[in-house]
């Protein structure tokens, strides 16, 4: 779980269901479902740096997973909760260490 600017806390776990956590209200609310639409388990969430490029704007990555060891993608989805109505877009996955190697 990350904390966002307005500490907000996204729940952009292995549920496909994202929620967002208002500490100041103690409650959950929906955000988006992700396009994958499946649990994630064994896959990860990273949110992205806040910078000034980008305006502070918190974005969530998630990557892999799969419902329980079936079903495993390499997709990842992308989230920014500054949007006035958040949704997930996909993004591409970065080429595996050995495809970036140079000689």
């Amino acid at each position: 779980m990350s904390v966002v600017p307005n500490e907000s806390r996204p729940n952009d776990r292995a549920n496909p269901n994202s929620m967002m956590y208002d500490p100041s209200t103690k409650s959950w609310a929906n955000v988006a479902t992700t396009i994958f639409g499946q649990a994630r388990d064994y896959g990860t969430s990273v949110l992205l740096p806040l910078t000034p490029a980008n305006q502070f704007r918190p974005k969530v990555i998630i990557m892999g997973g799969g419902p329980g060891t079936k079903n495993v993608t390499n997709t990842t989805e992308t989230i920014d909760l500054s949007a006035a109505t958040p949704a997930w877009s996909t993004s591409t996955p970065p080429a595996p260490a050995w495809a970036r190697a140079t000689r």
